[in-house]
């Protein structure tokens, strides 16, 4: 009950400045719907922590080596191990970096870093047993905690190469040693702790803080690992161009030494086993990273024991191996594990899961299938069962995927390069796209009739058609100095929008200034859509600013919607007001901003971070409080529906019909949302009078113009009549060179649109003279302005028809389709009927 109330505030809230930004949008309040829960969950494995920011993860296991435990900052698990199950999950409770367990296993130690105490759990039942606050001491930049020696001492190492030591029992403070030589990753072991700085390595009596002993120095053992009890290291010897080992006690070398390269040895591949007696690092087996194998050696003799390939993707970082050296699994940039046996090579488990953030999702048309697509591995998976299905390609690379039509997919990110049209059921390649040397897209849309597909190659441009592979389009950024950017410029590079058929830049329409009562003018944008084939603008759309920018996914070419907010460091640095939040949604063929949703931003995370729509434009669903989704309606701006996701999301995608939404997360997991309830509440059924579809069709012209939209959609038959009385053809083609002599020429071309623009390059490049060529770029950069409310409600009107596509709606478009050539009307309709496959 809580949530709701929450809910309903919020959307008050939320309404009110929807209102004073723009009145199109505003209405009364209504409550929301109830929350639900994911419908389908892609993926079976509990055995998962991502990793955040960058940050380090770390894990402990239990003494016996049957369970595993494991911290990110704002999560804190505990597994069954191998098998990976999970048995508590504590980050309800507290977020941590610092975990350990006591000797007899039956407790797990947590730091609050908050709070400055160390929480004592139960591992069998979960309980907190009590809070142990630590001793009040300065606090330094850059604090690194480790338990030692299973939770007796909790050490603390920071930037000014001070460490104190603190009774992890009773919190008491009991050591402080102001210079040390690093402070990475201490171990101990009966009353001494290990230490290094990547370069020496030093040893501490934990209970005097004496010096026991200190080696190493420049360029002589480079980046130290050590045993779990920190008696034996290993590092890379440039003068021995091999891994060496050393007893830290003695400082002298002992066993094997194992031939690598310097660039090859990092030590966050690397692991000894706890007995000392296993190194974990890799082979290569050619000149590619993807040809790395893991590799298990042996230290007394420096001999291979077992090499295999590495579970779910090819790289190796931070190898975790059990107690017992048994098992070994990578985490890295993995978000999901396997655990692989050190004697076999063979893992656990095969698991299907994604095991990094999800970077792609593309739902069939029919809605029965989801390709995924993250750097590990592209695959299927059926939207309706939540079952895996055919696995695409598992290599490390940005995937691009695509859905051609139920059948079919696209799919990049490939190991040797290039994109391929594959069978989803199958496998079966069907086409592959070659992109030359360069061998890896950087940006991917596939166009709204999914018969063709955009791909960026560093600067070039490329349109290739789907049915015969061949490139039917290309273009190549010319090289441009900050100089020649002036006031516009391309703000985000090559970035692709509306199924690839524009590059959308930003432009700046005023610079930044400080106004007299101190407050700040942050400047003018407009959002650009750049006709990549022509290099011309075709749409100028205002934004408010562009921080968290991105556009919302929907393959579509009539609607484009972004989310953008106010810079909130720039204002919080410069003591102002928050700012805001804002969805925007344009038209594309009118220009006109059909909605605007405007909410503060208090903090950071409250801004908007992804946006999805669905093709109709009923829905609007968002992304913001890291784990928050909401679903907006697409005419009134009313807030619907608001639901938590389990963690941070990467990727929303609505089906075509708009019934179910999509979610990828930042720990390889897909949810599946149902939004039917929503979807229908966006546009409520209704029965309208001959007067009320008048003044529909009045509204269209207006402010109310959405509004409009969604009663008309309510009743499309009577949506249709109305058209059929008020909508006709156009009777005169636009006089374009009449423009340049019109004493009104800037609103004369506005009634035309953007299908002026052509017509207006031509006589452009046919001027002779240095004033006419002015004035006709100025009429250019005019057209693509929004168009007159007048031509807005006409092309409005077309693209109903559009959307109810009935037979009487198809009839009315051959009708406009027949207006003057040239004229927008004629011109919106030709093209809807192509949309439609309708012939003239």
């Amino acid at each position: 009950m809580r949530t709701l109330i929450y809910g309903v505030v919020f959307l008050i809230s939320a309404r009110v400045l929807i209102a004073e930004s723009d009145t199109r949008s505003a209405s009364a309040p209504i409550p929301l719907l109830p929350a639900t829960d994911p419908i389908q969950r892609l993926g079976d494995s509990e055995f998962r922590l991502p990793r955040r920011d960058g940050r380090e993860r770390m894990f402990q296991f239990s003494p016996d080596g049957k369970l595993i435990a494991a911290c990110n900052w704002d999560e804190v698990r505990l597994w069954t191990f191998p098998d990976g199950n999970l048995k508590h999950d504590f980050s309800d409770v507290i977020d941590s970096d610092c975990i350990s367990f006591v000797q007899n296993g039956r407790e797990l130690l947590v730091l609050d870093r908050r709070e400055k105490a160390i929480l004592r759990f139960d591992v069998n039942s979960g309980k907190l047993l009590r809070k142990n606050k630590l001793d009040e001491v300065r606090r330094e930049n850059s604090t690194q905690y480790t338990f030692l020696e299973n939770g007796r001492w909790l050490c603390s190492t920071d930037g000014r190469g001070s460490l104190k030591l603190f009774d992890a029992n009773t919190g008491r403070l009991v050591l402080i040693k102001p210079s040390i030589s690093g402070g990475r990753h201490p171990v101990a072991s009966d009353g001494v702790l290990t230490l290094t700085n990547g370069s020496f390595v030093e040893r501490i009596d934990l209970r005097t803080g004496d010096k026991l002993s200190r080696f190493g120095g420049y360029m002589k053992r480079i980046d130290p690992i050590f045993s779990a009890d920190g008696k034996v290291a290993a590092a890379y010897s440039p003068e021995d161009k091999a891994v060496v080992f050393w007893k830290t006690d003695t400082n002298k070398l002992f066993g094997g030494k194992i031939p690598v390269l310097d660039r090859e040895w990092q030590a966050s591949q690397a692991a000894l086993s706890a007995d000392g007696e296993k190194l974990i690092f890799s082979t290569t087996q050619g000149e590619w990273l993807f040809d790395r194998k893991m590799a298990v050696f042996e230290v007394s003799s420096g001999k291979l024991l077992i090499e295999f390939a590495p579970p779910d993707a090819y790289f190796l970082d931070e190898p975790i191996l059990s107690p017992d050296g048994k098992w070994v699994f990578p985490t890295g940039e993995r978000s999901a594990f396997t655990p692989v046996s050190t004697e076999t090579g063979k893992p656990f488990r095969e698991t299907p899961d994604h095991v990094q953030e999800i970077q792609a999702l593309a739902f069939t048309p029919d809605g029965s299938t989801l390709i995924v697509g993250s750097r590990d591995k592209k695959r299927a998976w059926d939207a309706k069962t939540g079952k895996p299905g055919q696995l695409f390609e598992a290599s490390y690379h940005t995937p691009y995927v695509a859905t051609v039509d139920n059948r079919t997919a696209l799919v990049s990110g490939l190991r040797d390069g290039g994109l391929r049209l594959q069978d989803i059921g199958t496998g079966a390649v069907e086409r592959t796209f070659d992109f030359g040397k360069a061998k890896y897209l950087s940006q991917f849309q596939i166009s709204a009739d999914r018969k063709s597909f955009v791909g960026v190659v560093g600067a070039t441009f490329r349109r290739w058609d789907i049915a015969t592979g061949n490139v039917t389009a290309e273009w190549t950024i010319p090289p441009q100095s900050k100089r020649d950017w002036g006031a516009e410029r391309a703000a985000y590079g090559p970035s692709l929008a509306l199924g690839g058929s524009r590059r959308y830049q930003l432009g700046r329409t005023r610079l930044p200034k400080k106004l007299p009562d101190g407050e700040i003018d942050w400047g003018g944008y407009d959002l650009l859509l750049e006709d990549w084939t022509t290099q011309c603008v075709t749409n100028r759309l205002n934004i408010p600013y562009y921080d968290h920018f991105s556009i919302a996914d929907v393959v579509d070419d009539r609607t484009l919607a972004i989310i953008t907010s106010d810079d909130w460091v720039q204002r919080a640095s410069n003591r102002l007001p928050p700012g805001a939040t804002y969805l925007l949604i344009w038209d594309v063929g009118t220009g006109w901003e059909r909605l605007r949703v405007t909410l503060p931003r208090p903090d950071y995370w409250s801004g908007f971070s992804l946006a999805a729509i669905t093709p109709d434009v009923r829905l609007a669903a968002t992304s913001r409080n890291r784990k928050q989704i909401e679903i907006w309606n697409g005419f009134t701006g009313e807030l619907l529906l608001r639901f938590e996701t389990p963690l941070e999301m990467t990727n929303l995608t609505f089906t075509e019909d708009g019934s179910q939404l999509a979610s990828g997360h930042i720990d390889g997991m897909v949810y599946i949302w149902d939004t039917r309830a929503a979807w229908k509440a966006a546009v409520p059924a209704t029965e309208l009078s001959e007067e009320d579809s008048q003044e529909c069709w009045e509204q269209l012209a207006g402010e109310n113009a959405a509004k409009a939209l969604q009663r008309l959609f309510g009743d499309p038959a009577a949506a249709i009549k109305m058209l059929e009385r008020d909508l006709t053809a156009a009777s005169e083609s636009p006089d374009i060179a009449a423009l340049l002599k019109s004493e009104n020429s800037d609103e004369a071309v506005r009634e035309i649109g953007p299908v002026a623009i052509e017509p207006l390059r031509a006589l452009l490049q046919a001027s002779t003279s240095e004033e006419s060529s002015e004035e006709i770029n100025r009429l250019i950069r005019s057209a693509a302005l929004p168009v007159r409310p007048t031509l807005r409600r006409r092309l409005l009107g077309i693209s109903i028809a559009e959307r109810v596509a009935s037979t009487e709606a198809k009839a009315l478009l051959k009708r406009m389709s027949e207006g003057a050539a040239g004229a927008p009307e004629t011109q919106a309709a030709i093209e809807a009927l192509n949309r439609l496959g309708e012939s003239r």
